[in-house]
């Protein structure tokens, strides 16, 4: 179903399941727009400009949360990514 709505014909599709392959896109496909769907990119803040007001229990939720070997600076910038998806997408 998802390779007719990307505009592969029966026979192509046909073809590719036979082989266990991926045709590749039909001439002049264009991805649908998911314009509202997206979030924003992960743009990493700069160590420099990152100011730690992190509380001791804030530290604590976060290293359980996303692990120890990411910099504090680094977990706001995961768990603002988080809560972006959450928002825009039924997790």
């Amino acid at each position: 179903m998802a390779m007719l709505r990307q505009g592969y014909d029966e026979e192509t599709i046909q073809e590719a399941i036979e082989r266990g392959t991926v045709p590749d896109k039909p001439e002049g496909y264009v991805p649908p727009a998911q314009e509202g769907n997206e979030p924003e990119s992960i743009d990493m803040l700069e160590p420099e400009g990152f100011t730690d007001d992190l509380t001791e229990d804030d530290k604590k939720m976060l290293t359980i949360k996303w692990g120890k070997t990411y910099k504090p600076y680094e977990w706001i910038q995961l768990e603002k990514y988080y809560q972006e998806m959450m928002s825009s997408f039924d997790i």
